[in-house]
């Protein structure tokens, strides 16, 4: 019997795959994801996971995120990923039960930063890619709630490197009625963005503090507050550009050379308190009040000259081009004053009664949202030789202007039941619960039912089977209302999405060490979704426009000691997403996170004899994803960009280890990024010449789609110290 369930799980795997590569998908099984003990609310993320992950960005536990079934990131220059084919803004997260907010104008992963979550603090993580309970908010993809660590003992860490250091404080006051753990980091990116083929004067600097205190009131009431500021700044005066692209057959090579410079600046700051009631028996019950501030600007102006050549490769020199002949030439400028100022106040109430058998949770919450912003940019392309039409008007390629003031308050309950029970063949566990919720924007209710159950049948007790369906509405947000040329949203209703999932999970012993293998097929159904395009990691929403669509796949995923003592995993995704466009005629097309396939492995291990020297190796593998050209109709984005492939590799040496006990250590560590130097392309940038007279002298004025590379290998040097 076991044998032919281990059948199933790779064939649940297999056909997904298989389907999601159809043009023709009618699936009625989709998503959620199960965490190791067999909960309802999603995978956790264990602490070593991510303390010993490599991470050139600097945020260690999205690093880990970015490499679960079902999760794909264009970039590791940034900490935003996607989940089962929706955007960055369909993620919620939370950080001890204070939903946090992504930027909101930044426009790639070099300006983007350290996030806001502090791995250094963490203590509990779990993740859900779908299919959530009705207990978290309304965002249709996914959820990543950390909570920060309570310490036991005074304490005290730093970690310094090549980009950057952190250092965390631990306290804890003798009678143990008060704890405090804090964090500072400090990081700056220009020793990687430096092997960028753009170059020029890069100045990136990111910085905050966190902290997060507790005291114990009596002994039904707990007091706890958190506190974050951070700054991110980024400078750039670009120079110069040399690309090289197209095929064997027709290689090209794209010199640009720049004048200008960009300044950007992202500033948040998050102050919660919450009260905590427990009778130390079956209730628990929190109140809690946050506020959330955001400010950003974006500001820059540049000017672009390019010439594009066609290359001689010759024969016997692979590695060697010969710029033949000029084909063409062209200038642009582009300038951005952007700015906008976002507060967010929270109050929050809620409770859990468990009782025999079953677990009742509610909830309450209102939001004041206050969004005010302002969008000025626009880019002019010179390939004609002139910028001014005969009516002295300004040409322009591409313009954004408006302003968007949002000031509304949302409210929302929950209320739900998990019931588990025996049965004379398997033990069943029931989570059904409801979520309601009004947006004044809207000014609509929605109610989402959402609901699971998990059966281990008695006489196969290592296995799990889940059935698991749920309602998602999101209501809009600040970027959802703002259209491609800065004009208000026409719509106001909120975004949709029906999941509906099956999964299978197995526990087993392999070389008496702990095993688990998950495999989901999962179906989504979306409705009245606002379309969109994603550049490196700036979205721009189509916002005069609603469709509908669809995302189905499977997730796949073997997790354990490969090496005792030591978790690695493998995991495997296969995906379909596409949206049809209301009254546009052009039927169904792939949606910008349509990646067929994803893998990644994460994998650990020690050195015989030298067990202090220990490895960590990252390698993930994605299929290319649809773009089109620039400021064009949704329906020309079914072009393919270029497939990712990365690994990186790190080595740790703890040292002193038999003369530091109780939790104290010296690690020593060296990191390779992108160890086969593999150039990744992120996005592309279309550039317009104008042919040159030698060349095609009867040629009309060409488009060509730019690559925009990633970073090249880059080595780390870190130590860091817990005392």
């Amino acid at each position: 019997m076991k044998v032919w369930l281990n059948i199933l799980l790779l064939l649940l795997v297999f056909v997904g795959g298989v389907m999601a590569q159809t043009d023709s998908m009618y699936m009625e099984i989709d998503t959620v994801t199960v965490r190791g003990n067999g909960s309802n609310r999603g995978q956790i993320i264990h602490r070593a996971d991510f303390q010993h992950t490599v991470s050139s960005d600097g945020n260690y536990i999205e690093q880990v995120v970015k490499m679960q079934p079902g999760v794909s990131s264009v970039s590791e220059l940034s900490s935003q990923y996607n989940v089962r084919g929706g955007s960055f803004d369909e993620n919620l997260v939370y950080i001890n039960g204070v939903e946090i907010y992504r930027p909101l104008f930044v426009r790639s992963g070099e300006q983007e930063g350290l996030s806001i979550v502090n791995s250094g603090l963490a203590g509990k993580v779990e993740f859900s890619s779908g299919g959530f309970g009705a207990e978290y908010g309304d965002k249709m993809s996914s959820v990543l709630d950390v909570a920060y660590r309570r310490p036991d003992r005074n304490a005290f860490s730093f970690s310094a490197g090549l980009m950057g250091g952190s250092v965390e404080g631990e306290l804890v006051s003798k009678n143990s009625k008060f704890t405090l753990i804090s964090g500072i980091r400090y990081r700056t990116s220009k020793y990687i963005l430096n092997s960028l083929e753009k170059k020029g004067e890069y100045n990136p600097e990111y910085a905050d503090i966190q902290l997060f205190s507790t005291y114990k009131l009596s002994q039904k009431f707990n007091l706890w507050a958190l506190g974050m500021v951070s700054s991110n700044r980024f400078l750039f005066v670009p120079q110069s550009q040399t690309t090289s692209f197209g095929t064997m057959q027709d290689a090209l090579q794209m010199n640009i050379y720049y004048a200008g410079s960009e300044k950007d600046n992202y500033s948040n700051a998050i102050g919660a308190m919450a009260l905590e009631y427990s009778d130390r028996k079956n209730i628990k019950m929190t109140a809690t009040a946050a506020v959330y501030a955001l400010k950003e600007n974006v500001g820059y102006d540049i000017a672009a000259a390019y010439l594009l050549r066609s290359l001689d490769r010759r024969m016997g020199q692979p590695d060697e081009a010969f710029a033949s002949t000029d084909m063409g030439v062209g200038e642009s400028l582009s300038h951005a004053r952007n700015s906008v100022i976002a507060h967010i106040t929270s109050l929050k109430y809620s409770g859990v009664y468990y009782g025999i058998g079953n677990k009742i949770g509610w909830g309450f919450q209102t939001m004041l949202y206050d969004v005010e912003g302002s969008v000025n940019e626009w880019q002019t392309m010179d390939s004609a030789g002139f910028f001014v039409n005969s009516d002295k008007s300004l040409t322009m390629f591409r313009s954004k202007y408006g302003t968007t003031a949002l000031a509304r308050p949302d409210f929302a309950a929950y209320l739900y039941d998990k019931y588990d029970f025996d049965t004379e063949f398997a033990g069943i566990s029931i989570n059904v619960g409801a979520r309601g919720c009004y947006s004044d924007y809207s000014q609509k209710v929605s109610v989402s039912p959402r609901g699971s159950v998990m059966i281990t049948p008695k006489a196969l007790s290592d296995y799990t089977f889940r059935l698991s369906a749920g309602r998602y509405v999101q209501p809009l947000t600040f970027r959802e209302l703002m259209n491609t040329d800065g004009s208000p949203l026409i719509s106001r209703n909120p975004q949709k999405s029906l999941h509906l999932v099956a999964g299978v999970y197995h526990d087993f012993l392999m070389w008496n060490r702990p095993f688990k293998i998950t495999a989901e097929a999962y179906y989504k159904k979306l409705s009245d979704i606002v379309p969109y395009t994603v550049d490196n990691v700036k979205i721009t929403y189509y916002a005069s426009e609603r469709a509908d669509g669809y995302a189905a796949g499977t997730d796949f995923k073997i997790y354990g000691e490969f090496v005792k003592g030591m978790d690695s995993w493998l995991s495997m995704s296969f995906l379909k997403t596409e949206e049809d466009i209301k009254d546009d005629g052009h039927g169904y097309i792939p949606r910008p996170d349509d990646r067929r396939f994803t893998t990644s492995v994460f994998f650990r291990d020690y050195f015989p004899r030298f067990d202090f020297l220990g490895m960590n190796i990252t390698l993930v593998y994605a299929t290319p994803l649809p773009f089109g050209p620039e400021n064009m109709p949704r329906y020309t984005a079914i072009l393919r960009s270029k497939h990712y492939l990365r690994t990186d590799f790190g080595l740790e040496a703890a040292l002193f280890r038999d003369r530091l006990k109780n939790g104290r250590s010296v690690k020593i560590g060296f990191d390779i990024f992108n160890l086969f130097d593999i150039k990744n392309t992120v996005s592309y940038s279309w550039v317009t010449v104008v042919p040159s007279q030698n060349y095609d002298p009867e040629g009309t004025f060409a488009q060509y789609a730019v690559p925009d590379r990633l970073t090249s290998r880059r080595f780390n040097v870190k130590i860091s110290v817990k005392m």
